[in-house]
């Protein structure tokens, strides 16, 4: 899978609720912070998942940028 493929499917996965689709796509030394979380493992990501599992929702992507190191969806 390109960048853009992993990133549209963690938000198809995500917004559908579908933990087990995220699952395959983070990488196991995957490091995420935000304002309100940080992470260190996507083990640490998960179990904060499956306790508080996302609702579905729908979404709309605005506009898609990438380069060789990211991809970042609006």
């Amino acid at each position: 899978m390109t960048e853009l493929e992993v990133a549209m499917e963690y938000l198809r996965s995500f917004c559908a609720g579908a933990i087990r689709g995220i699952e395959p796509l983070l990488a196991s030394d995957l490091r995420f912070s935000g304002t309100l979380f940080e992470y260190h493992s996507a083990k640490e990501y998960l179990d904060d998942l499956k306790k508080d599992p996302p609702e579905k929702c729908g979404y709309q992507v605005l506009s898609i940028t990438e380069n060789e190191d990211s991809v970042t969806v609006f």
